[in-house]
């Protein structure tokens, strides 16, 4: 009897373990997924003027938020476009150096499948832009 027991709790402890690391590899599965995707870097990115500049165009597949992450120089308005619109939700976002952000835009609800970002100073002058950016994000 007590055999027997012993040999059900070790069944049952085995079923637990299996449970728990099918859980983790969904888990991890589901956290890579997220985080996959090209990520775009804006390094020291030069402009002298008001008026800004745009990075490059990355594929855009969800209605994920955009991702940006502003590390130097000014505060920067930036702007999700896409063929020359802005699909930012509340027309745009101001970052100060050192901050980063999920930007809620609307490209992929509007039938685009690519977008930039246009940065624009805050203030017009010499600025190095250095930070880097991402389409799709997998948080809505």
């Amino acid at each position: 009897m007590k055999r027997k027991k012993r040999i059900l709790r070790v069944e049952r402890k085995v079923k637990v373990m299996g449970m728990l690391a099918t859980v983790f590899l969904i888990s991890n599965a589901t956290i890579g997924s997220v985080l996959a995707g090209p990520t775009t870097d804006i390094y020291n990115k030069y402009h002298n003027s008001g008026y800004g500049f745009a990075t490059n165009t990355l594929a855009k597949n969800t209605t994920s938020a955009v991702y940006i992450s502003h590390e130097k120089d000014a505060p920067i308005k930036v702007q999700v476009c896409s063929y020359g619109v802005n699909y930012t939700y509340g027309n745009y976002y101001v970052l100060k150096p050192g901050e980063s952000r999920y930007m809620g835009n609307s490209v992929v609800e509007n039938g685009k499948n690519n977008c930039y970002l246009l940065l624009t100073p805050t203030y017009a002058g010499n600025h190095y832009f250095k930070g880097y950016w991402k389409a799709d994000t997998g948080v809505f």
